[in-house]
């Protein structure tokens, strides 16, 4: 008498285990992924500008007096709105404001 293996086919049972198995190994990452001798390099695009720039900018935040540097680090660096800055800082929001202002127009003119 014949196994049931036997009379259905053994290549069924082993057909699914290969199938499934190639499957997952296609949906591997490094499936894709070939090798390589070297990797090549990435450009790096120059930033020398953008850090002069930033040079400069913290230059001029550095030569602020301290009650304008704080407003600036309130309104800026906290977000804190000029009304919530002024209270903190003890004085009007105009003034807050003022500090701001001005240290914008000296920035954009010494920039």
């Amino acid at each position: 008498m014949a196994t049931f293996a036997e009379r259905v086919g053994g290549e069924a049972y082993v057909r699914r285990p290969i199938v499934t198995t190639a499957i997952s190994w296609s949906r591997r990452r490094s499936f894709h992924e070939r090798p390589v001798d070297s990797v090549p390099e990435r450009e790096r695009p120059d930033d020398t500008e953008g850090l002069v720039a930033h040079d400069l900018l913290w230059e001029q935040v550095r030569g602020l007096p301290p009650r304008q540097r704080a407003a600036l680090d309130l309104h800026y660096y906290e977000d804190l709105s000029e009304a919530e800055a002024a209270a903190l800082m003890g004085c009007t929001a105009g003034t807050s404001i003022g500090w701001a202002a001005s240290w914008r127009a000296d920035c954009v003119g010494g920039v």
